[in-house]
């Protein structure tokens, strides 16, 4: 069938093909086959081509070749099933649909962050955030999976991979329009932690551990390589990692309508890092190639990075229930994470100022204020110079944070694995609220923090007092309010940081983009103020 295509696709293409060089219709069933099933002996003999490659790749450039594990569903000699018990991610659609992606490229200023020297190259970047859209994605993966046709494997990608800023080198156009989001299902018995040591540059990154007894879902992507490409990227670039083989049946989409051909064996994986030494908290370790270590002073968790993965995956919003789906899969990411109780460094271009580098910089240090993993951590995250946050900013994100905390926990109830809660039948949990601004008035937030600091002089309603704490308090733009009768939580965020300036108090003007959240939990509705009078 691929042959035939192809060479209708030479001889008439001008009458077979859509302007977006899909076919029109499909051959007739006469000429059409059905996907062959790939049996588990033909797997096994692909599984060893693959590993005997990596291994003479890996000789050749002067490495080991024993760091490597096999990932079977094989367990005690039968074939084991493994159910996902959780619920799909997305609301929306999770890629746009071809009248909205041409709607999104012409707006494209809307949808993607631009830092100031990036403006003229709009266009390219939004092509490279948005390459395709939903009805194209869902024909490629129609498309059946043949190894010894197209000489390509699927990979799985946990880190800074989600990012379109940072794709692995050597995907064609149509495998960058293949990146979908998934679940590595936590029977595989791994979890995703900061353990990877780059000492080099001092930073630390994720890797996985495994995990006696199970491990937790992990939430990233799957994407399609060529196979040759991927053993180069797993004996260069991503030396510091084994090499993982996990059988397909640990992994589960997040959209069911985006799953991956049947029959693609087993996934390419960066499983845990290499270690030497034999002790991750070791702080006296000194080889470099030793990359399994916690964070420290001298290779932090550093805010850039994350900044990079959480916008790659807010760009998975779409229009209607979708809107918050770029949210909803950052939660999920951020909630599939362990190990943050170690030095965390804010090193974003201009901290104090960010929002003129990273427009998104209030909901991600939202996300991360809130979400029960990191919340904890991210009062202690350290500023310039590694310098400590005071005891008086700490304690008030201490307060700020317990403020917050019956919301946090009801949104992320599914923390963290995704599996428990429950999407109402007769209700949605999420709703787009289409209006431009909402009435003036102190937010829940804004209220709690108020009352933490009543009785000690540090609250004034002076425009300068207000316009220092929205400085110093980014949390702050979480806003919860009451909406109608519903009593509904409503996360919005508050000034962006180009209104801000130092003579006029800062408008309470609210971003375009907001959402309602809407859940089961009805617990923290005693636990929400009185609005005040307009008075």
């Amino acid at each position: 069938e691929y042959k035939m295509k192809l060479r209708l696709r030479e001889i008439l293409s001008p009458i077979l093909l859509h302007e977006d060089n899909n076919f029109r219709f499909r051959l007739p069933k006469a000429f059409r086959k059905e996907a062959r099933v790939v049996t588990q002996q033909e797997k096994d003999e692909r599984l060893n081509e693959w590993i005997e490659t990596w291994r003479r790749k890996r000789l050749a450039a002067g490495r080991d070749d024993k760091s490597i594990t096999i990932k079977t569903k094989n367990m005690g000699g039968k074939i084991a099933g493994f159910p996902f018990l959780g619920e799909p991610v997305f609301l929306g659609t999770c890629f746009p649909t071809k009248d909205e992606w041409l709607f999104m490229r012409d707006h494209y200023d809307r949808y993607i962050p631009l830092k100031p020297w990036e403006k003229p190259y709009g266009p390219e970047k939004f092509l490279q955030w948005y390459p395709s859209y939903r009805e194209e994605i869902m024909s490629l993966l129609s498309e059946p999976y043949d190894f010894e046709v197209r000489r390509e494997v699927w990979m799985f990608g946990y880190g800074s991979l989600i990012s379109p800023d940072c794709p692995p080198a050597g995907l064609t156009e149509t495998q960058k329009k293949l990146i979908i989001p998934y679940w590595l299902k936590k029977q595989a018995g791994y979890r995703r932690v900061w353990n990877y040591r780059h000492g080099s540059v001092g930073i630390n990154a994720f890797g996985l551990e495994k995990v006696d007894g199970g491990g937790t879902n992990i939430a990233g992507c799957l994407y399609k390589m060529d196979y040759e490409k991927a053993s180069d990227l797993f004996s260069f670039r991503e030396e510091g990692y084994e090499l993982l083989l996990v059988d397909e049946e640990f992994f589960e989409p997040m959209h069911p309508d985006y799953e991956v051909p049947k029959g693609i064996g087993y996934v390419w994986i960066c499983g845990q890092p290499i270690s030497k030494c034999g002790d991750p908290s070791s702080n006296t370790c000194t080889e470099i190639s030793c990359k399994r270590h916690n964070p420290t002073s001298d290779s932090p968790i550093l805010q850039s990075y994350l900044d990079t993965i959480i916008e790659g995956a807010l760009r998975y919003a779409t229009a209607g229930r979708g809107s918050v789906d770029g949210m909803n899969y950052a939660a999920a990411f951020l909630s599939s994470i362990g190990g943050w109780s170690f030095p965390w460094y804010n090193d974003r271009l201009l901290a104090g100022r960010p929002w003129g580098y990273l427009p998104n910089y209030e909901i991600i240090d939202g996300l991360l204020a809130s979400c029960p993993a990191s919340r904890d951590a991210f009062v202690k995250r350290c500023h310039a110079a590694m310098e400590s946050a005071s005891s008086t900013r700490t304690a008030m994100l201490t307060s700020e944070k317990k403020g917050l905390e019956p919301w946090a926990n009801s949104f992320y109830e599914k923390a963290p694995n995704f599996t428990q809660s429950r999407i109402s039948t007769t209700r949605p949990r999420y709703q787009s609220i289409l209006r431009s601004q909402l009435q003036r008035g102190s937010s829940y937030a804004d209220r709690m923090y108020q009352q933490s600091m009543a009785g000690s002089g540090a609250y004034s309603e002076s425009a300068q007092s207000r316009r220092n704490l929205n400085h110093s308090l980014s949390i702050r733009n979480l806003n919860l309010s009451l909406t109608g009768g519903g009593a509904t939580p409503l996360l919005d965020t508050i000034p962006s940081g180009d209104e801000m300036s130092e003579d006029n108090d800062p408008p309470r003007r609210r971003s375009s983009v907001t959402w309602l959240l809407n859940t089961d939990d009805d617990s923290w509705r005693s636990q929400v103020p009185h609005k005040p009078s307009a008075a």
